[in-house]
């Protein structure tokens, strides 16, 4: 049963809306319609890096290559600015509101006649939205037409459908590890977590872990992107189980190694880069003050053995983006203990 504005007017406070900016609260009055609530448009996209035809196999492809991020800019706008939407492009979005779908009640996000007449889709799959989820609902912005349509911030893009189900859910959605979207801040798709999370999850079958401590793990690394998750994945699965005291020296003793690892990665690419440069640096110089002797020969054998680990460097190496710290494993026992207070 679709609630009416009679219905969702009384039942608006256990929703929860905010807006990070306080001369654009949530206006029940102008938002409340017949069967539902408009929601509008925040100030962030992500729009695809750039095209590209080659496919996405989901069955094979690991983690960290199906971590869609990386093929997305996040892109914030100012207030007067605006966002084109090319036809047959695909841009990210999300609700300016951010609200909560309470317990015994589930919702459905439809686009507006107003913009799909105009050729732009809306939010076009993944539009249920269970008991309990918390967050910015994402929204897939998609023009079918035939121009460009520029969006701005705070429009009435799409209207929240409110659905009472036959009872409260035993686990409301946020109560598992594995519900990846609560708190949901949008943006690109988290497939790759459900291999991330099976990976975690393989890696404590080797090793006897008690069930609190593997949702414990679970719970901080859901967060987090596919190559840490699949790098603690890999530590854990070397670890005996007189090593497994606690899951914060456990993770303490990771961030530790993690953050040296990264740390000499990062001093190698830069080393690498800097054998490439000098060294053709210094055979250019002496190409151009002939005669030469035999230490230019020398110079120049130097930089043919060091140029393949500069080119592999300047153009293959992967950048080996940041490492789980000790900063982290406090925030998040920091978090963990202080809950944020109920609203």
């Amino acid at each position: 049963m679709i609630l009416s504005d009679r219905d969702l007017t009384p039942l608006v406070a256990e929703f929860q809306f905010e807006t990070s900016d306080h001369q654009r609260p949530f206006n029940l009055e102008e938002q409340l319609r017949p069967c539902s609530i408009d929601l509008r448009l925040d100030r962030c996209f992500w729009v695809l890096k750039k095209r590209t035809r080659r496919p996405l196999d989901l069955r094979s492809a690991s983690p960290g290559a199906i971590e869609i991020r990386r093929l997305f800019n996040a892109k914030w706008l100012h207030d007067g600015e605006g966002v084109s939407v090319r036809p047959g492009e695909m841009i990210l979005g999300r609700t300016f509101e951010k609200f909560t779908i309470p317990n015994g009640y589930a919702g459905k996000l439809e686009g507006r006649s107003t913009y799909a007449r105009l050729g732009l889709s809306v939010h076009c799959t993944g539009d249920f939205i269970n008991p309990g989820w918390r967050g910015h609902m994402p929204l897939q912005l998609v023009n079918h037409g035939n121009f460009p349509i520029t969006l701005t911030p705070y429009m009435r893009i799409c209207q929240l459908l409110v659905m009472q189900v036959s009872s409260q859910s035993i686990k409301p959605y946020g109560s598992d590890p594995d519900d990846m979207y609560h708190n949901d801040e949008g943006g690109p798709s988290k497939y790759w977590l459900d291999k991330s999370l099976a990976g975690l999850r393989k890696s404590f079958g080797q090793v006897q872990v008690p069930e609190a401590m593997q949702e414990q793990f679970l719970h901080a690394f859901s967060h987090l992107g596919a190559e840490i998750t699949d790098r603690f994945a890999d530590f854990f699965a070397t670890l005996k189980s007189n090593q497994i005291t606690s899951a914060q020296e456990v993770m303490e003793w990771f961030a530790d190694r993690d953050t040296k690892r990264i740390t000499w990665r990062k001093r190698l690419i830069a080393a690498c880069r800097i054998i490439l440069l000098i060294p053709i640096g210094a055979s250019v110089g002496a190409a151009i003050k002939p005669p030469y002797h035999w230490p230019t020969f020398v110079l120049w054998a130097v930089t043919a053995l060091a140029a393949p680990f500069g080119i592999w460097a300047a153009v293959f190496a992967k950048d080996p983006g940041q490492p789980f710290t000790r900063r982290d494993v406090e925030d998040y026992f920091a978090s963990e203990q202080n809950p944020p207070a109920p609203r």
